[in-house]
């Protein structure tokens, strides 16, 4: 079955199971997929023949969000996992942002598949991949003061080595 056939005929599904009557259905597909309204009411006639493939499709897609779920827990999990509460070790704090950054791409892919199923009508506003979470050095005041007075006297140390670089002339 082509995509674009697959696609018209799950939405009509969808459509009509949430109540609308078939005229409604069937100017909503056609506008929205570029087909005539005939298409639209051959398939509704022929919904027998075709039926099973939109319930196997359900199903696949219960089992893949089922697995995404479980991997979002398990990645939950880890991040809020707190042990006998004593301070994590910088390690500690690397497992706990990789499994956030985990559990992120899995909500990124479970929205994917959303879309691709049409059960978001809408896409997120894109998240900007140049943003990055704080990490652990960057969280302790005394470190981050540390690293950044350690900046200032390299920046120093280079401003005065090219100054003090005689000027060849080449």
């Amino acid at each position: 079955m082509r995509e674009a056939l697959f696609r018209r005929r799950q939405r009509m599904v969808r459509l009509i199971a949430m109540g609308n009557g078939l005229s409604a259905v069937v100017q909503a597909l056609s506008s929205e997929f570029k087909c005539s309204a005939k298409a639209i009411y051959k398939d509704y006639e022929q919904m027998d023949t075709w039926a099973h493939a939109i319930e196997q499709d359900k199903q696949l897609t219960t089992i893949l969000r089922a697995r995404l779920d479980f991997l979002n827990r398990e990645a939950m999990g880890l991040l809020t996992e707190d042990g006998d509460k004593k301070p994590l070790s910088v390690k500690d704090k690397f497992v706990k942002i990789g499994a956030l950054n985990t559990s992120l791409k899995i909500t990124v892919e479970q929205i994917k598949l959303a879309q691709e199923l049409g059960l978001v009508e809408r896409k997120p506003e894109v998240i900007q991949s140049a943003v990055s979470l704080a990490m652990p050095f960057e969280t302790s005041p005394v470190i981050k003061a540390a690293y950044e007075k350690l900046a200032e006297t390299q920046r120093a140390e280079k401003d005065a080595a090219g100054k003090a670089k005689p000027d060849t002339g080449a």
